[in-house]
C-alpha cells in the first residue's frame, strides 16, 4: 500500500511539473537560500568560510537564473556564462570546506579545474554545439566536486567539528551519487523546452530529488557553521582571555584526566606553580595595561619552553601560572623550571617609557600514586611559598626546600 501511495504521488508530481516550472522553483529556492546565508553573514561578518559559501550560493542563483532566461538571451553565450558561474560557485564551496577543516589551500588545483571545465563547455557550446556532451561534462564535474568535498570532510582532523563533517559528507555523497545515477541510468536529451512528462517518471523524480538534495547540502553547510561556532565557544570558555592559556577550571579538568592516564601507564607527572614576583608593584607603578603586557609576555615564554611536549599550561589566577608536565620526573621538571625562570628573568619587558624587569618564583611537586590532583597542586603551592620566603626568583621542590 505504501509503495502504491508513493507511486501515485510521483505520478501527480510528474503530471504537474514541467521543466520551465521546475527552473522557476529552482531559481526562487536558490535565491531564498542565498538571502538566508547573507543575513547570517551580517551577524558573522568575519567568518571567512561563511563569506565563501555565501558567494557560492549567489553564483549558483545567478547561474540558474541565466538558464531560466535562455529563451530571452543568446543561447550559446548564456550556456557559457551560466556554467562559468556554476564552476566558480563550486570552487568557492570547495575552498570554503578546505578552510573549514584546516586542509591545505588548493587554489592552484581549483583554478586548473575551473579553467578546464569552462574551456570544455565553451568548446561544445560555441565551436561544436552538443547538449548531450555538455550535460555529461556537467554531471562528471558535479561528481568530482562532491567527491572532493566528501574527501575533505571525512579527513577533518579536528575532533570538535567531526560530527557535523560526517553528516555533511553524507549529504554531498548522496548529491554526487544522484549524478552517477543520471549518467548510468537516466540519459537526458536536449529537449530543453519540453515537459518532464516527456522523460517519464524517472526523470521527474531525478529533478525533484535533486532539489531536495540541494536543500540538504545547504542545511549541511549550516550544520557545519553551527558546530564550528559552538566549538569556538567551547574553546573560548576553556581559555584565559588575556594570555590564551588554559583557564583555572579547564586546567583542573584536563589535569585530573592527564593524571589518571599517566597512572594507568605508570608515567611520571609533575606540577609547577609559578608566581611573578612583586607583580602588584608593576601594576601600581606602570598601570594595569603594563601588567597585562607582562602577563602576555610570560605566557608566550611558557608556550615556547613547553612546546611539543604534550604538557598543560594555564593562567591559574592573577599572576600565577600552573604547568602540568607529562612524562617528566623531578630532575627533568627541575630543568624545565630553571629554563623557564631564566627565560622570564633574562630580559626586561618593553613598555613605553620603561623596561620592566620580571622574575618568577616556582614551586615543584611530583605526583604520587595516591594524591588527588588538587593535593599535588597544594604541595606545589607550599613549595612556591618556600621559594618566596627564601628570597624569590628561585625554584623549590615540594618537601626539599629551594633547589
Amino acid at each position: 500500500m505504501l509503495t502504491a501511495m508513493i507511486c501515485k504521488v510521483c505520478m501527480h508530481v510528474t503530471m504537474a511539473l514541467d521543466l520551465p516550472t521546475l527552473m522557476i522553483v529552482s531559481v526562487l529556492l536558490s535565491l531564498g537560500i542565498a538571502v538566508g546565508f547573507s543575513l547570517i553573514l551580517l551577524l558573522l561578518p568575519r567568518e571567512r568560510v561563511l563569506q565563501l559559501w555565501t558567494g557560492s550560493l549567489w553564483l549558483l542563483a545567478l547561474a540558474l537564473a541565466l538558464v531560466s532566461a535562455q529563451i530571452w538571451l543568446p543561447l550559446r553565450w548564456t550556456v557559457v556564462v551560466s556554467n562559468t558561474c556554476m564552476a566558480l560557485a563550486n570552487a568557492l564551496l570547495i575552498h570554503g570546506v578546505a578552510l573549514h577543516v584546516g586542509a591545505k589551500r588548493q587554489l592552484r588545483l581549483l583554478a586548473l579545474g575551473v579553467s578546464g571545465y569552462i574551456l570544455t563547455i565553451s568548446w561544445f557550446a560555441l565551436v561544436r554545439p552538443d547538449f548531450d556532451v555538455r550535460l555529461h561534462v556537467f554531471s562528471l564535474a558535479s561528481i568530482v566536486c562532491d567527491g572532493w568535498i566528501v574527501f575533505l570532510l571525512l579527513r577533518c582532523p579536528a575532533l570538535d567539528i567531526r560530527r557535523s563533517c560526517r553528516w555533511a559528507a553524507l549529504a554531498f555523497a548522496f548529491h554526487g551519487a544522484l549524478y552517477v545515477c543520471q549518467l548510468v541510468w537516466l540519459p537526458v536529451h536536449a529537449d530543453a523546452a519540453g515537459s518532464i512528462r516527456h522523460g517519464g517518471m524517472a526523470v521527474a523524480g531525478f529533478y525533484v530529488i535533486l532539489l531536495l538534495l540541494i536543500l540538504a547540502k545547504c542545511f549541511a553547510m549550516l550544520l557545519l557553521i553551527v558546530e564550528r561556532l559552538m566549538a569556538g565557544l567551547r574553546r573560548m570558555a576553556r581559555l584565559d582571555g588575556l594570555t590564551g592559556l588554559l583557564n583555572h577550571h579547564a586546567v583542573l579538568g584536563d589535569g585530573r584526566l592527564l593524571l589518571e592516564q599517566a597512572r594507568r601507564r605508570c608515567g611520571p607527572v609533575t606540577v609547577l606553580l609559578c608566581d611573578l614576583d612583586h607583580f602588584k608593584l608593576i601594576n601600581d607603578t606602570w598601570g594595569h595595561q603594563a601588567g597585562d603586557r607582562v602577563l602576555m609576555h610570560v605566557a608566550g615564554l611558557i608556550e615556547e619552553v613547553l612546546a611539543g611536549g604534550g604538557h598543560l599550561a594555564s593562567r591559574y589566577g592573577g599572576e600565577e601560572f600552573l604547568l602540568v608536565l607529562l612524562d617528566c620526573d623531578v630532575g627533568q621538571a627541575l630543568a624545565v623550571a630553571e629554563r623557564l625562570r631564566d627565560r622570564i628573568g633574562g630580559g626586561p619587558v618593553s613598555w613605553p617609557g620603561a623596561s620592566i624587569q620580571v622574575t618568577t618564583s616556582i614551586g615543584l611537586s611530583l605526583a604520587d600514586t595516591d594524591s588527588t590532583f588538587e593535593q599535588i597542586i597544594a604541595r606545589a603551592d607550599a613549595a612556591l611559598y618556600c621559594s618566596k620566603r627564601e628570597g624569590r626568583n628561585r625554584v623549590s621542590i615540594s618537601g626539599k626546600g629551594p633547589a
